[in-house]
C-alpha cells in the first residue's frame, strides 16, 4: 500500500477545523483520520488528517486501537453510503492504545468541556459518570426517537432499559451475553427438583438451596457453594436498583439478602480450583465437581456450556443468573457506542448500524454473544456456535450439534427479551471503595444493617462531593502552509514503521516553515503488513529489479531477504558516511561509531541502524560451584565458549544436569545463528578475503556436532518482561538464558534476590566483538536504513535524522504496532541504545524507570530496590555500564551473506557425510569466489 505523507496544514499539537454542520447547526473539531482518507495520493501528516477548511459535515469517533480496523471499515462504508445519497461527509477516526485508557479518559473529559469532544467514542475501560454529571453525553434514547430512520424496537429495548440510568439511555454495546447457573447432579433429587423449577436463579435463590442442602446433608458442608462466582459479584447487580443518580441517594434495603451472602459464601473461595475459560478440559470441569454445588458460565462460551446439552454433563440444569428483583444479570460486549450531546442523531444511529451490521457480516466469530438487533440473533449467533466449534473441543453432545444449536437459539431467543440488568459498576463508575465495607462486612460479625447504612453513606457521600473543575481542552491554532511545490521522497518498508515516518515528516515540515523554505515536505510510504512474511522472496526481488532499471524508492528498510552485498556492489546504494559528509550541521562523532562500524561493507556505511545493543547471557544459579565461578570469571563470552562450558557440564555432571539443553530461549544459539556467527569472525568483507578453513572455524563446526546431536531447533519466546515463574521453569531446561528483545534484558544490569540465572554478560564473537542482532526482528536494532542511488541524498539525510528522533521519541501511531494495537518495540519500549549519542542516556533512563513502574509486581526481586534513591542509583550505573560497551569493538550476528553459498555443505556435515575440514573448505571456496564475483 502506497501512503503519501504531507503537508497541507501544519499542526502545532492537534489542529481544530471547525465546519458548519446543517443538520444539527453546530460546529465540530477534525482530529483524527479515517482509512478512506489514508489511500495511495491522499494528503495526510502523521496520524493527523490536514485539509482546508470547506463547507463539509464532520463526523468523529474515537476508538482503542484494537478495534481501529473495523471502526474505520464502517466509516468507510457508512461514508459512501450517504455520498450515494449526495450527502458528503468527512468521518474521522481517532484512536489511542489500549493501554493508554486512563489518559484518554482525562483527554476526553477535556475536550469534551471545550465543546468538542468526538461524536462518538468506544467506551472501552472508560467509566461514564464524569460524562454523565457534566452533562456531555447524549440520552440515546432521545437520539433513537429523534432519528428518522430507527425506532426502539429495531433494538432489544429490554436490554437498553437494564443499562439506562434513571431512565436515560448512556450507552449502547453492539452485543450482549448472560451468565448461566447449573447445579451438581450429584447432589440429592429434591434438591434438583427445587433448581429445575426454578427459570432464573437469583442470588438468593442459589444460597437458601445451599443452606438447606447443607442443613439437612451436612456431608455436603464439605463442598463450597458455587464456582466461577463470589459474594461480591453476587452484589453488584444490586447497585442498579440501590443508587438513584438523579436524587443522588442510595437505598439498600435488603438486608437480609446481606446476612444471606454471608452465611452462603462462607469459605467459597477456600479450593483452588481452574476458573472457567478457554480450552477447559473434562478433567477441570470435575475438579470442580467435586468441590461445588452450583457452578456459574460466564463470558464469550457461557451459552455453549450453559445452553447446549452434553452425554455426561459436570453441573446440569443450566439457567440464567438473574438479580434480586429477578432481571437477568447482562453482561455488554464488543464496541459500547457512547454519543456526544452535540451529535446529529442520523448521522449516530447510522453510523452504529452500519458498525452492528458490519459486525453481523462476519463470517468466523468466537463465543454465543448476542447482537444488541433482534434482527441479526439468528444469523450471529448460529455462524458464533459453529465457529467456536471448530476451534475448541467440548465434552460429547447428547444430541447431533445442528439440533443442538437449535434448541440452544431457542432459549436465547426466550432469554433476550426478559427484563436484563446490566452492572452500571462495569460501565458508570468503580465499585471498589465501597465493596470495601462488604468485604469487611463478610469477615466479621458485623450487624447487616450497620453494613447496610455504611455503603449507602458512602455512596451518597460520593455522589454529592465537590469535584474539581474539568479544564477544557486547549487546542493550538492550525497554521497553514503556502501552496508551494513539494519535495518527495519514496520509502519502503513494513508497516510498523509507516507511523515513524509519517512524524519525521511532521518535524521536517516544521522545520521548513520556521526556516521560510520555499516548499513542502511529502513522504510517500510504500508499505506492507509486517507479517507477511510468505512475499519477502518476491519483494526483494522486485526491488532488485527496479534498482537495476533506476526506479525503486529513495529509501527502504534492510531485512535479512535483501542481498545488501550485491546491492551495495551493484552501486545501487549510497554510502551513508558520503551523507554525513556532506551535511556542514552533522559530524560522525555524534554517532557511536562502533555500531557504524559494524555494519560497513567495501569501506562505506551502505546501511544505516537506527539503533543497536547486545545479547546478554545469563547462567543458571543452579549449577555446580566450580562452573558458577567458570563463568564468573568472564567478562563476555562466545557462542563456542558457551558450547565449551555446556559440553564440559554434561561430561562432568551428567545425571544431574544431563537433561539440559543448549537453548537461550532467544534462538541466538541455534545452530544456524552459531553457524553464521562463527563465519562472520572469519570473512573481511572490505579486503574481500576469508580464512574459513582456520582450525578455529574447523573447532567451531566440530563442537556444534557434538552439541546439536539432532540438529533441532529449539522454539524461543517472546516476552515483556521475564517473569520469576517463567525463570524458574526454563531454569529446569536451560543451561543459558540470554532473551533480550524489547526491555526483557532489563534483568542483566541488577542483582536478583534470590537468583534464577545470574552474572549476565554480554555475548560477543570469536574475535572477541560485541555481537548486534539483525535489524528490524524485534531486536535491539529497530532498523537499518539504505538509501538507493536514485535518491536525493541531501533531503534523504535530512529525512533520516529525523526519523532517528522519531523512533527515540515516538508518538501516536508511530508508537501503535499497527496488526494487534500493542506498542512498537522502540522508544520507551526498548533498552537498545539509539544510535545519535545525544539521545542514548536520556533514553536509556527514562526506559528503566519506565520499564520498573509498568512490571515491579511482575519481575523478580532485585537487592536495593526497595529504596527509591538506590534504585535510581542502579539505573545510572547501568547507563553506565552500557555507555561502556558502547565504545567497544562491534560485529553483526550474521554476516548476512546469501544462505545458498553453504546450506548444502552445512546440511551434508550435519548428516555426517562429510568431515569439519571438508565443510570448511567448501564453504571457504563458496565465499571467496562470491566475494570476488
Amino acid at each position: 500500500m502506497r501512503r503519501k505523507v504531507s503537508t497541507t496544514l501544519l499542526i502545532v499539537f492537534i489542529s481544530i477545523i471547525t465546519f458548519g454542520l446543517s443538520a444539527c447547526n453546530r460546529r465540530h473539531n477534525n482530529d483524527g483520520i479515517t482509512e478512506n482518507d489514508n489511500q495511495q495520493g491522499t494528503p495526510i501528516q502523521g496520524s493527523q488528517e490536514l485539509t482546508h477548511a470547506q463547507d463539509r459535515e464532520v463526523f468523529t469517533i474515537s476508538t482503542p486501537f484494537g478495534n481501529l480496523s473495523r471502526i474505520e471499515e464502517s466509516a468507510d462504508a457508512f461514508r459512501q453510503t450517504l455520498a450515494n445519497q449526495d450527502i458528503d461527509i468527512q468521518m474521522n477516526v481517532i484512536s489511542y492504545m489500549q493501554d493508554e485508557w486512563q489518559d484518554q479518559h482525562s483527554l476526553l473529559l477535556s475536550k469534551f468541556a471545550a465543546g468538542v469532544g468526538p461524536d462518538i467514542f468506544l467506551r472501552d475501560n472508560l467509566l461514564l459518570y464524569p460524562f454523565i454529571e457534566n452533562g456531555f453525553l447524549a440520552d440515546i434514547f432521545t437520539v433513537i426517537d429523534q432519528s428518522t430512520n430507527f425506532s426502539r424496537n429495531d433494538f432489544f429495548s429490554n436490554v437498553l432499559d437494564g443499562i439506562a440510568v434513571n431512565g436515560n439511555l448512556y450507552m449502547l454495546p453492539l452485543q450482549f451475553s448472560m451468565d448461566y447457573i447449573g447445579i451438581n447432579p450429584n447432589i440429592p433429587q429434591p434438591f434438583i427438583n427445587r433448581f429445575e423449577a426454578l427459570d432464573r436463579a437469583t442470588p438468593t435463590d442459589i444460597a437458601t438451596l445451599y443452606l438447606d442442602l447443607i442443613a439437612e446433608h451436612p456431608e455436603w458442608a464439605d463442598f463450597a457453594l458455587i464456582h466461577g462466582f463470589n459474594a461480591t459479584q453476587a452484589l453488584a447487580p444490586e447497585f442498579n436498583n440501590a443508587v438513584n443518580f438523579a436524587g443522588r441517594t442510595a437505598n439498600f434495603a435488603n438486608i437480609e439478602f446481606l446476612e444471606t451472602l454471608r452465611m452462603a459464601f462462607d469459605g467459597n473461595q477456600r479450593f483452588e480450583t481452574p476458573p472457567f475459560g478457554w480450552g477447559i478440559t473434562a478433567e477441570e470441569f470435575e475438579v470442580v465437581q467435586v468441590h461445588y454445588a452450583f457452578s456459574r458460565i460466564s463470558g464469550v462460551f457461557s451459552g455453549i456450556y450453559g445452553l447446549f446439552n452434553f452425554q455426561d454433563p459436570v453441573f446440569i440444569n443450566y439457567i440464567p443468573l438473574a438479580d434480586e428483583s429477578g432481571r437477568l444479570v447482562n453482561r455488554a460486549w464488543g464496541m459500547e457506542m457512547v454519543v456526544n450531546h452535540t451529535a446529529n442523531p442520523d448521522f449516530v444511529m447510522g453510523f452504529i448500524t452500519q458498525v452492528i451490521s458490519d459486525d453481523a457480516a462476519e463470517d468466523f466469530r468466537l463465543g454465543s454473544n448476542i447482537p444488541i438487533m433482534p434482527r441479526y440473533l439468528q444469523h450471529v449467533v448460529e455462524t458464533s456456535f459453529r465457529s467456536t466449534l471448530t476451534q475448541i473441543e467440548i465434552l460429547p453432545l447428547m444430541d447431533n450439534e445442528t439440533f443442538t444449536i437449535e434448541q440452544a437459539i431457542t432459549r436465547i431467543e426466550e432469554y433476550s427479551t426478559w427484563p436484563s440488568n446490566t452492572m452500571i459498576a462495569n460501565y458508570l463508575f468503580s465499585p471498589w471503595s465501597f465493596m470495601e465495607i462488604f468485604s469487611e462486612f463478610l469477615e466479621s460479625d458485623m450487624p447487616a444493617d450497620e453494613a447496610a447504612s455504611q455503603i449507602e453513606s458512602a455512596i451518597i457521600e460520593w455522589l454529592n462531593e465537590t469535584r474539581p473543575e474539568i479544564e477544557p481542552f486547549v487546542y493550538a491554532p492550525a497554521l497553514t502552509l503556502p501552496n508551494l511545490p513539494a519535495r518527495t521522497l519514496t520509502v519502503r518498508s513494513d508497516n510498523r514503521h509507516t507511523g515513524v515516518f509519517q512524524q519525521a515528516a511532521d518535524r521536517i515540515n516544521a522545520a521548513w516553515l520556521e526556516r521560510g523554505e520555499n516548499y513542502i515536505f511529502e513522504v510517500i510510504v510504500e508499505d506492507h503488513s509486517w507479517t507477511n512474511w510468505e512475499d519477502m522472496d518476491s519483494r526483494a526481488t522486485t526491488l532488485r529489479m527496479e534498482l537495476m532499471s533506476g526506479q525503486g524508492p529513495d529509501i527502504f528498510l534492510l531485512t535479512n531477504y535483501h542481498e545488501i552485498h550485491a546491492l551495495v556492489a551493484s552501486g545501487f546504494l549510497q554510502d551513508i558516511y558520503t551523507l554525513m559528509d556532506a551535511d556542514p550541521n552533522t559530524n560522525r562523532d555524534e554517532f557511536f561509531t562502533q555500531a557504524l562500524a559494524a555494519f560497513e561493507l567495501n569501506n562505506g556505511l551502505f546501511t544505516l541502524p537506527t539503533s543497536f545493543g547486545f545479547e546478554y547471557v545469563a547462567v543458571n544459579a543452579n549449577l555446580p560451584q566450580e562452573f558458577l565461578n567458570r563463568f564468573n570469571q568472564k567478562s563476555t563470552i562466545s557462542l563456542t565458549q558457551m558450547m565449551e562450558f555446556y559440553l564440559d557440564l554434561k561430561d562432568t555432571h551428567p545425571e544431574e544436569f544431563g537433561h539440559l539443553t543448549f537453548n537461550t530461549g532467544s534462538g541466538i544459539s541455534s545452530s544456524h545463528n552459531v553457524l553464521q556467527t562463527a563465519l562472520a569472525a572469519f570473512i573481511d568483507f572490505n579486503a574481500r578475503t576469508t580464512d574459513i578453513t582456520n582450525p578455529r572455524f574447523i573447532e567451531a563446526l566440530e563442537l556444534m556436532g557434538r552439541v546439536y546431536a539432532n540438529w533441532d531447533l529449539d522454539s524461543s519466546w517472546g516476552l515483556s518482561i521475564s517473569e520469576p515463574e517463567f525463570l524458574r521453569d526454563r531454569a529446569e531446561e536451560y543451561v543459558f538464558y540470554a532473551i533480550n528483545q524489547g526491555v526483557v534484558s532489563f534483568d542483566a544490569f541488577f542483582t536478583a534476590d534470590p537468583p534464577i540465572f545470574k552474572n549476565h554478560i554480554p555475548l560477543v564473537n570469536d574475535r572477541g566483538y560485541l555481537i548486534l542482532d539483525t535489524p528490524g526482528e524485534h531486536g535491539q536494532v529497530w532498523s537499518a536504513i539504505c538509501v538507493t542511488s536514485v535518491a536525493d541524498g541531501a533531503l534523504a539525510w535530512e529525512f533520516i535524522r529525523e526519523v532517528l528522533y522519531a523512533y527515540v521519541n515516538p508518538v501516536g501511531r508511530a508508537a501503535v504496532e499497527p496488526v494487534f494495537g500493542s506498542a512498537n518495540r522502540w522508544g520507551r519500549e526498548s533498552l537498545a541504545s539509539p544510535i545519535e549519542r545525544v539521545h542514548y542516556r536520556e533514553h536509556l533512563l527514562r526506559t528503566f524507570e519506565a520499564t520498573y513502574d509498568r512490571f515491579y509486581d511482575h519481575m523478580q526481586t532485585f537487592v536495593g530496590f526497595d529504596d527509591p534513591a538506590n534504585r535510581q542509583r542502579q539505573f545510572e550505573a547501568a547507563v553506565d555500564r552500557i555507555s561502556s560497551y558502547n565504545q567497544q569493538p562491534m560485529s553483526l550476528l550474521t554476516p548476512m551473506i546469501p544462505q545458498h553459498l553453504f546450506a548444502e555443505h552445512f546440511d551434508q556435515f550435519k548428516r555426517g557425510l562429510i568431515s569439519a575440514e571438508t565443510a570448511a573448505q567448501r564453504i571457504d571456496n563458496a565465499i571467496s569466489l562470491w566475494l570476488i564475483e
